[in-house]
C-alpha cells in the first residue's frame, strides 16, 4: 500500500528514476506537463496503469505561437551552452530596451522589443519561463551524461596506463562530485523563487483541493521556508538546514533500491502498514492548531520508528512532511510561492507537503 496522491513541485516534468523512487511512497504522481512533453516509455507505463497522472497545463492557446518561440530559443541556445546561463539572463536583458521577463527575453533573442502588452499577462509569461527553464534542464542532463561518459572513460585509460592510486576522490578534472562529474546545479538561489511563482501558476489553475504536494528538490522546501520568513513580521530566518515557519511532522526512511524499480515490483517493495496510511489521510484532511502538532508528531514517531526504518548503512530515501501555515493548502502554497495574498499570522497549519531526499 501506498501513501496518498501528490503533485510533483516546482518541475513540469519527472524524470523515471525520479517517478520510481517517488512511488515507493505514493500511489499516485501528479505532474502538470507543458504542450510539447513527450513521456518515455516509463512514464508512458505509469500513465497507462494510473501511477502518473500528467495534466497539461496551457495558458498559450496558439500553438503555432509557442513552437516559433522554442525553436528560436534553440537555436539560439546551441551559441549559449552553460545551464547556468538561465539564471542570468534577467540581468543581461534588464535594460532599458529590454524587459526582464521571459516574453522580453523571447524579444531579446528574436532581436526586437518587447510588447508592452505581452507583459500584463502572468500565466503567459510564467507558462514561457517553464518551457525555457525545461530546454536548459534537459540541456544540462544531456551535457552531465557526456560528462560521466568522459569520466569512465578517461578513469579507464588510467588504469591501463598504471594510474589507478593517482587521482583520488574529488581531484577530478571534470570536478569529482561523487556519483560522477555534475555541472553546477541548474537551481542557484537565484532561478529557485522563480521555478516556484511560475510552477505556481499552474497550481493556481489546475490545482485540485486537499492534493498534497511533493518534491524531490529539499531546496524548494527551504526556499518556501524562507519566503514565509520574511513575509511575517518579526521573525528571522535560522541558519543551519533548520525550518522557520514550517512544521516538520514526519520523517521516514526507506532503503534506496539500486536501479530504476519496474512497476510491478514497486507495490510489494515497502508496503505500508494501514495505521500508517490512515494516519496521513487524517493528517491532510483538516488543518492543524498549533498545539496540536506535538501529539501528531508523536503519533507520526510511534507509527514509523520500529517498522520503516531501513538498515542505516545502506544508501537511503528519507521523505519528510511538512506543514505550512494556513487554513487551506493552496492558498498556503500560493502565499509561501509568493503568488498569493501575504500570509497573515495564523495559528493553524495545513498540509502536507513532501521532500524526498536522497542520502549515500
Amino acid at each position: 500500500m501506498n501513501a496518498p496522491t501528490a503533485s510533483y513541485f516546482p518541475f513540469t516534468d519527472i524524470k523515471p528514476l525520479s517517478l520510481g523512487r517517488a512511488l515507493m511512497f505514493f500511489k499516485t504522481i501528479i505532474v502538470y506537463s507543458l504542450p510539447d512533453g513527450h513521456p518515455d516509455e516509463y512514464l508512458a507505463a505509469a500513465a497507462s496503469q494510473g501511477r502518473l497522472r500528467l495534466i497539461e497545463a496551457d495558458f498559450i492557446k496558439d500553438r503555432t505561437e509557442i513552437k516559433k518561440v522554442l525553436s528560436e530559443f534553440s537555436r539560439w541556445a546551441e551559441l549559449h551552452g552553460d545551464p547556468r546561463r538561465l539564471s542570468s539572463l534577467k540581468h543581461q536583458f534588464s535594460t532599458p530596451e529590454f524587459e526582464a521577463s521571459p516574453s522580453g527575453l523571447m524579444t531579446a533573442i528574436r532581436g526586437g522589443r518587447a510588447d508592452p502588452a505581452a507583459r500584463k499577462d502572468p500565466d503567459r509569461e510564467a507558462q514561457i519561463f517553464l518551457h525555457l527553464a525545461r530546454h536548459f534542464d534537459r540541456q544540462k542532463s544531456e551535457i552531465d551524461a557526456l560528462l560521466a561518459e568522459a569520466e569512465k572513460r578517461s578513469d579507464l585509460l588510467g588504469r591501463i596506463l598504471g594510474l589507478e592510486e593517482a587521482v583520488q576522490e574529488g581531484d577530478s578534472d571534470f570536478g569529482g562530485a561523487p556519483g560522477g562529474p555534475q555541472l553546477s546545479p541548474l537551481d542557484e538561489p537565484e532561478l529557485m523563487p522563480l521555478r516556484l511563482a511560475a510552477w505556481a501558476r499552474l497550481y493556481a489553475a489546475y490545482g485540485q483541493p486537499g492534493q498534497a504536494l511533493f518534491t524531490d528538490r529539499p531546496e524548494a522546501v527551504a526556499r518556501l521556508d524562507l519566503n514565509l520568513a520574511r513575509a511575517y513580521p518579526g521573525r528571522r530566518p535560522l541558519s543551519g538546514g533548520a525550518m522557520d515557519v514550517l512544521e516538520e511532522f514526519l520523517n521516514v526512511s526507506l532503503e534506496m533500491p539500486a536501479d530504476l524499480v519496474s512497476l510491478e515490483e514497486i507495490e510489494g517493495r515497502r508496503p505500508f502498514p494501514p495505521e500508517f496510511i490512515e494516519f496521513l489521510a487524517r493528517t491532510a484532511a483538516r488543518p492543524w492548531a498549533k498545539e496540536e502538532l506535538v501529539e501528531l508528531r508523536e503519533e507520526a514517531q510511534a507509527l514509523t520508528e520500529t517498522r520503516l526504518s531501513p538498515d542505516q548503512k545502506t544508501p537511503t530515501m528519507t521523505l519528510t512532511g511538512y506543514l505550512l501555515p494556513g487554513p487551506d493548502l493552496k492558498e498556503a502554497f500560493l502565499a509561501a510561492a509568493g503568488v498569493g495574498p501575504r500570509p497573515g499570522d495564523s495559528t493553524v497549519y495545513c498540509g502536507p507537503i513532501w521532500a524526498l531526499n536522497i542520502s549515500a
